[in-house]
């Protein structure tokens, strides 16, 4: 299965929730657990980091405050539209 561009992010950001204990994860440890090209993830990291989603910080990449709060509330949402 082929993922969009959205729904790659929405991927990316799934699993750096799932990790929050995690100080950092990388970009070929994301690419690996979506099973997706590591060029696609670096793009995909690229845009969430231009949206403040997510932080590059050493060693990788985390979820930024505010990618925290989107994710949760869609995690946490019962609206199936979210």
């Amino acid at each position: 299965m082929v993922l969009s561009g959205e729904e790659l992010g929405m991927e990316v950001l799934g699993v750096l929730y799932s990790n929050m204990d995690r100080e950092s994860i990388s970009d070929s440890d994301l690419a690996e657990v979506i099973d997706v090209p590591g060029e696609r993830v670096k793009t995909s990291l690229g845009g969430l980091v231009d949206s403040g989603l997510v932080d590059a910080v050493a060693g990788g990449y985390r979820l930024s405050e505010a990618g925290f709060r989107v994710v949760h509330q869609r995690v946490t949402s019962f609206c199936p539209h979210l």
